[in-house]
């Protein structure tokens, strides 16, 4: 198979990283831009964070938000997956592997509250999908925990 397909593979791969690295870079002076007018405002150092993903699933959500919107529940579903696959496939390994390169600490949901809101989340996901119809009580609880995880951003440690 390798043998095959092994120069589409390696052309694909060259255009993933070709497209990644000058996000990759803009995010970062982004984030300094960010951290530094959050800093002059007094505001909590993971809005920062919030913000870099707000900016960079914006795209996505817009157009997620379009097909809830017309009623296409199953291309709702296949963005709300992809964007999942591409956080944790691509985008959680790209960071883990960028900060052990330049020697920075990574943390993800440090806090106790975010962890308990991680654990309440992958337990409604998992209720959620693996019932025989979604509903929009499923959806309004999402967002609930969603709000309470804004909460837990701003809430002093």
């Amino acid at each position: 198979m390798l043998r095959e397909h092994g120069p589409e593979i390696a052309a694909r791969v060259g255009v993933l990283l070709a497209t990644v690295v000058p996000i990759v870079v803009v995010s970062h002076d982004m984030a300094g831009l960010i951290d530094d007018g959050l800093g002059r405002l007094g505001a909590p150092a993971a809005l920062s964070g919030v913000l870099i993903a707000l900016i960079v699933f914006l795209p996505e959500g817009i157009t997620t938000i379009r097909a809830a919107w017309a009623g296409e529940t199953q291309r709702v579903s296949n963005l709300a997956h992809g964007a999942l696959v591409s956080c944790v496939g691509l985008t959680l390994p790209a960071v883990l592997v960028i900060g052990l390169l330049t020697g920075q600490s990574v943390v993800l949901a440090e806090s106790p509250a975010n962890l308990a809101l991680l654990a309440v989340c992958l337990l409604l996901s998992l209720t959620t999908f693996s019932g025989p119809r979604v509903t929009a009580l499923h959806g309004a609880t999402h967002l609930v925990v969603f709000a309470l995880y804004g909460l837990a951003v701003f809430a002093p440690a």
